[in-house]
């Protein structure tokens, strides 16, 4: 199976390091220079209701390395079956935060860590902004930070709709996702003003209000069997 992530805020295609801006509910201007998250611990849910969980399950998602607009994530060895709904996580367990330095998608060198005792950031949004002022704007929402070590994590699951998507040796299918980026500025975690604050660094409430937002993100626009 395959995840194909379509990233656009506002309708437009999300484009890095251009001078195409997008304006948020709260009338900041943006233009991206970044844009990475984690996706992790996917897990797959058959029409039987059984549960197949991906082995060793994270993935840096880079838009600057996205293809047509399109950032892909295989599953493979999935289960032959119908299934109807995923269940990600965007972030990194805090099993995972604690256990130093880690290879492939957790290497350090991806840029994504802050140290050996705070563990990973979440996702990472940077760029430039302008409003009642301008400048840079450089959102870091994640880290490992004693009790609030998983408050940042945040889990979705979505249904794939009416038709299943069917696993077998003659059908992989493409989930095709939509990522809706000016939903991380405003949603459950409030308005986010970047004007106000335009650097969120670590765990902390408005960080947390950030993941809250950013969650919802996404959804399944359509699949192809």
């Amino acid at each position: 199976m395959v995840l194909k992530l379509d990233h656009t805020f506002a309708g437009k295609d999300l484009v890095l390091n251009t001078d195409q801006e997008y304006i948020t509910s709260n009338s900041d201007t943006l233009t991206f220079s970044k844009f990475l998250y984690y996706l992790s611990n996917i897990k797959l849910r058959k029409t039987d209701g059984t549960i197949w969980e991906q082995p060793e399950s994270y993935h840096l998602i880079d838009v600057s390395k996205a293809q047509n607009g399109i950032c892909s994530v295989t599953l493979d060895s999935i289960p032959t079956g119908d299934y109807s709904e995923i269940t990600f996580t965007v972030g990194v367990d805090s099993l995972r935060n604690v256990s130093g330095a880690q290879s492939g998608a957790l290497d350090p060198v991806n840029g994504m860590f802050w140290s050996w005792k705070t563990g990973y950031i979440f996702l990472k949004a940077e760029g430039n902004y302008k409003n009642v002022k301008s400048g840079k704007f450089m959102y870091h929402i994640g880290g490992f930070n004693n009790s609030n070590s998983t408050n940042a994590l945040q889990t979705k699951t979505l249904s794939f709709g009416v038709l299943p998507a069917t696993v077998n040796p003659k059908a992989n299918p493409q989930i095709h996702f939509d990522a809706k980026v000016e939903n991380m500025f405003s949603g459950p975690g409030g308005n986010i003003q970047i004007s106000a604050t335009p650097t969120q660094m670590k765990t902390g409430e408005a960080s947390i209000n950030v993941s809250k937002n950013y969650i919802e993100m996404f959804d399944v626009d359509h699949i192809h069997n």
